[in-house]
């Protein structure tokens, strides 16, 4: 299971479990999780294995016990406990999650592939469930399934890789309109990538040109971009400006507006960042810290997939050191 779900299994394990289980189980259920974040999977085998003896229809506690079993190396018995808990929650969206993950171990592409459908079925905004789905379309070569799930996932968490691999997939097609639209998208997210400007010079058969971005030296500046946003606010590369150019300037409307991009995309890494650092420089380092973590989550996710993790990666580690 991605390491994101098992945090949001973390969050919500001990109100799922107080339908019958009691304040001890509930306890080792937490330090089964800490075991697992750890990698200390024979300690949390050992504690899962005794809460399944009093709650052995649990599917949280059976979700993790078939992380922690794919982390020994028992993939047959990552697949039982995964199965056992899309059994006892067939609506549990996580639950289907870790099945599609321990399938995915085993090499059960087809199967695997199902039951990330019935994840993103069940939750259309669960993000590790669109990016499992679009990693299993792309190994099984189903192009269609693949951008269906790029698809969804970037009007949940827009981001330059997704829709690189959207350009892609339009271009192999035969869509080069198609192609360049999602090149250029890439581009507003990305504009100072070198693998979008790449992509960008291919499609449109010329050299790729330097990126540049305004300047944000003062007020007027600022003033411009934060037009240009109340104008376009579906720009994400406008907001990425205006939020470095506020932090940069210590503007007193860098947390206002740090409010506003997070309300438009609150799990973009490309927002995160100068979002955190716009937090950073107005003073509320509660926020900012908050914002790190959740673009570090995020880059957790679908960091290998972005092109500019690395760079971003840096400036929230940056805000959390603060």
């Amino acid at each position: 299971m991605p390491r994101a779900a098992l945090l949001l299994l973390l969050l919500t394990s001990v109100a799922a479990a107080q339908g019958g289980a009691d304040a001890r189980l509930e306890g080792r259920f937490v330090r089964a999780l800490t075991a697992v974040a750890v990698e200390d999977f024979e300690a949390a085998r050992e504690t899962l294995d005794q809460i399944l003896e009093t709650a052995p229809d649990d599917a949280s506690v059976l979700a993790v016990r078939a992380e922690v079993a794919a982390g020994l190396g028992a993939t047959a018995d990552a697949v039982y406990y995964a199965r056992r808990a899309t059994e006892a929650a067939p609506a549990d969206a996580v639950a289907w999650l870790a099945l599609s993950a321990a399938l995915l171990d085993a090499d059960q592409l087809a199967d695997a592939a199902d039951a990330a459908s019935r994840a993103v079925a069940l939750d259309a905004q669960n993000l590790d469930a669109l990016t499992t789905a679009a990693e299993i379309a792309a190994r099984l070569g189903d192009p269609d399934a693949e951008r269906e799930a790029l698809a969804a996932l970037v009007r949940v968490g827009d981001t330059a890789a997704a829709r690189l691999r959207l350009s892609t997939l339009a271009e192999r097609a035969g869509d080069r309109d198609e192609a360049l639209v999602q090149a250029e998208a890439a581009a507003r997210l990305a504009p100072s990538e070198p693998a979008v400007a790449r992509r960008l010079a291919d499609l449109r058969g010329a050299p790729p040109s330097p990126v540049s971005t305004p300047e944000a030296g003062g007020a007027d500046d600022i003033d411009a971009l934060l037009a240009q946003v109340d104008a376009d606010p579906r720009r994400v590369d406008l907001w990425v400006q205006a939020l470095d150019a506020l932090a940069a300037a210590a503007d007193p409307r860098a947390g206002a507006t740090a409010d506003d991009a997070l309300l438009l995309y609150p799990s973009v890494p490309a927002v995160l960042a100068p979002a955190a650092e716009a937090y950073a420089a107005a003073g509320r380092a509660e926020d900012a810290h908050a914002t790190a973590q959740r673009g570090l989550d995020a880059l957790d996710l679908l960091g290998d997939e972005l092109p500019d993790a690395d760079a971003l990666r840096l400036r929230l580690d940056a805000v959390l050191s603060r």
